[in-house]
């Protein structure tokens, strides 16, 4: 009985999107303390563990060979290891007997990333772990529906959302607030009853 009442006094409960901001706010906190405390390495694009872990197994494969693994378009390949490229994760050279290939290497970042798989695994148990699979779909849903959002905002502004983050957002933080601007003395406010300043009295020897 408890436990129903419990359950009813939280669905009775509202909660403002300013509280939902703050909280969302919290949970970006400390994931990005915890991806600090596990060392983990910022990755800029979804599903790019796969495509290095690949680079990795096969390093100097050619481009036409990863596209065959990742099964997708030459032209896909292509777009997808220029965004790696501009990251400093892949390194791409032609080959020295016949310029039409290009093989692909991983940079030492890269390498890194790559190599770091199984410690993503691992953090992403520990903050999905305690959660059951009714929770865990009801979250999925909500953040895809949430990143829906974003990206028909970025599409209407005509901002490219899988772009890389500029350095200084890259470990969440934010660029600093404008200061705030110096409130204007009263006599200049516009809606000021009291007009103009009064003059200050002449000294003595200045008056008439």
């Amino acid at each position: 009985m408890d436990e129903l009442s419990n359950e009813q006094k939280q669905k009775d409960l509202v909660i403002s999107n300013d509280e939902l901001l703050f909280t969302l706010s919290q949970f970006i906190k400390l994931y990005q303390r915890g991806m600090y405390r596990a060392r983990l390495p910022y990755v800029p694009y979804r599903g790019q563990n796969r495509v290095l872990k690949i680079i990795a197994d096969n390093d100097g494969l050619s481009q036409k060979e990863l596209a065959e693994l990742l099964d997708i378009r030459s032209a896909s390949t292509s777009e997808l290891l220029n965004k790696l490229e501009r990251s400093n994760l892949i390194i791409r050279e032609k080959d020295k007997a016949d310029k039409r290939i290009t093989h692909v290497f991983l940079s030492d970042e890269g390498r890194k990333i790559a190599n770091s798989s199984q410690s993503q695994g691992d953090f992403a148990e520990m903050i999905f772990g305690g959660l059951n699979e009714e929770e865990v779909y009801t979250l999925y849903t909500i953040m895809k529906k949430l990143c829906a959002i974003f990206e028909a905002q970025a599409l209407l502004e005509g901002e490219d959302s899988e772009k890389p983050l500029p350095p200084h957002l890259k470990d969440g933080h934010m660029p600093p607030h404008p200061p705030e601007p110096r409130p204007l003395p009263p006599h200049l406010h516009k809606d000021s009853a009291s007009g103009p300043p009064e003059e200050a009295p002449l000294p003595p020897h200045l008056k008439k």
